[in-house]
């Protein structure tokens, strides 16, 4: 099989959001599609929320292949999709994206151009229901705030495309051992980071990474996830999620399995928060913040390590 003849596939992960995947299908409607693309695969995932209903009244316009699958966790329903696939190019999106029409031949382009040699990923443009105030921008996550790669020319050396918007070939994923169903949403914790980490392993294997300008999504955020307690709590679990995955030996007397150091700090930075109540602020008030949700979340993914090991 040449490069211009691999299979070319999309997957969509969903949860209980009926509404958000009826705009993210009727985006797909409006997509121009390459000739060796085969299926929009929607994998719904611990939930039975309506979404094979919704495919099948989108079936006569759209190449669907519903799945439910009832454990929980999204890096299950991605390895579950690689299983399903089994050959060719993925395109990885989400239940709250839409796209430009030439999303996917954007994608095929560049592939048949590179190869399998590398993996792929485009710009993530922001719909906001509020937007939220300017100075919290450089404090959200990129799929919060949008990222595109400044340079495109620049070689990427490290994990960046999020998972709105990526591809890569199904044996280059397996060939690295798949997704790890301890990250992603659904897992204990909610841990998150599945693509990056996933990316890193691509990285490291000799697999390199290329941008596609021309493949852009618009990622929506409804209007909580511009408040500023979602974004502290969002911090807790990128933390989380360092702190579950950090390989590091820390030394000192452990109290409930965490050394003593981090519970005096943890006993710091939760003082600090409360004081920051008296700042009037609010930026400051939620950097101060912002450090104590980051180290309680670090020291339960520690913890929670400690629990996967013993």
């Amino acid at each position: 099989m040449s490069i211009s003849e691999t299979p070319i596939n999309v997957v969509i992960c969903t949860h209980d959001r009926l509404q958000l995947l009826q705009r993210t299908l009727e985006s797909l409607q409006h997509v121009e599609q390459p000739p060796t693309f085969e299926h929009f695969w929607i994998i719904e995932n611990g939930s039975d929320s309506g979404a094979q209903q919704m495919c099948a009244e989108f079936a006569s316009t759209l190449p669907l292949e519903y799945r439910n699958l009832k454990p929980k966790g999204k890096s299950r329903a991605l390895q579950y999709s690689l299983d399903e696939i089994r050959r060719g190019l993925v395109i990885f999106t989400d239940d709250d994206v839409r796209v430009a029409p030439g999303w996917l031949k954007a994608y095929a382009k560049q592939s048949t151009q590179s190869g399998p040699n590398f993996f792929y990923g485009g710009p993530l443009y922001i719909d906001y229901e509020v937007a939220p105030a300017d100075w919290m921008l450089s404090h959200m996550p990129p799929s919060v705030r949008g990222w595109r790669l400044d340079d495109p020319t620049a070689p990427i050396t490290k994990p960046c495309f999020l998972g709105a918007n990526y591809a890569a070939y199904v044996e280059n994923l397996q060939a690295v051992g798949g997704f790890k169903t301890s990250l992603g949403m659904g897992a204990t914790g909610n841990p998150i980071g599945e693509e990056f980490e996933i990316q890193d392993r691509l990285l490291a294997n000799g697999y390199k990474a290329m941008y596609v300008g021309d493949a852009p999504a618009w990622h929506y955020v409804p209007r909580n996830r511009s408040s500023i307690r979602w974004v502290l709590n969002r911090h807790e679990r990128i933390w989380f999620t360092s702190g579950m995955t950090d390989n590091k030996h820390h030394p000192g007397r452990r109290i409930f399995g965490i050394p003593g150091w981090m519970w005096r700090s943890l006993v710091f930075y939760a003082t600090a928060a409360v004081r920051a109540n008296l700042i009037t602020d609010a930026e400051r008030r939620f950097e101060i913040k912002k450090s104590y949700y980051q180290w309680k979340g670090y020291v339960r993914g520690v913890k929670m390590r400690q629990l996967h090991s013993e």
